[in-house]
C-alpha cells in the first residue's frame, strides 16, 4: 500500500501556484515549511490524515488536507477571507491528479478565521477531503 499524501500535496501546490488570482493574494507564497522571515499573507500545507476507503476490492483512501494562512491584522480579516474563498473556488468539486492513484473526489470540509494570541495576526484554516483509490 502506498499513501499518496505527498502526491496530493504536489498536485495542490501546482494548482495553487499556477493560479494568478491566488498568488496575487499571497505576498509570501505557498510553502510546506515556512521561516519567520516570510512576509504575510502566505499559505502553508499543514496537517494531513489518511483513512481507509476501500471499495469493490480496491485499495482506497480518504485524505484530509489542512491549509493554513496568516496575515497581519492591519490588513483585516478580509484578506484571509479572500484567500479562503479562492481556495474553495479552486478545490471544491474540482479534479486533481495524484500520481499512482486514481482520483475520486475532492470537497470542502471546514474553514475558520481567528486572531492569534499576539494580537497582530489573523490565522485562516481551510480543510478539504480528497478520495483516491489504486
Amino acid at each position: 500500500m502506498s499513501l499518496p499524501g505527498n502526491q496530493i500535496q504536489l498536485a495542490l501546490y501546482t494548482l495553487f501556484t499556477g493560479d494568478t488570482t491566488l498568488m496575487a493574494l499571497l505576498t509570501g507564497g505557498v510553502f510546506d515549511f515556512v521561516t519567520e522571515t516570510v512576509a504575510t499573507p502566505y499559505l502553508v500545507f499543514g496537517e494531513r490524515e489518511s483513512a481507509p476507503f476501500d471499495a469493490f476490492a480496491r485499495d482506497g483512501h480518504q485524505h484530509s488536507v489542512t491549509l493554513h494562512t496568516w496575515a497581519e491584522t492591519h490588513r483585516g480579516k478580509k484578506i484571509v477571507d479572500d484567500i479562503l474563498s479562492r481556495l474553495h473556488t479552486l478545490t471544491h468539486g474540482k479534479t486533481i491528479t495524484a500520481i499512482g492513484n486514481r482520483f475520486v473526489a475532492m470537497v470542502y470540509d471546514l474553514s475558520m478565521v481567528f486572531q492569534e494570541e499576539d494580537g497582530l495576526t489573523y490565522h485562516g484554516v481551510y480543510r478539504l477531503r480528497v478520495w483516491t483509490h489504486a
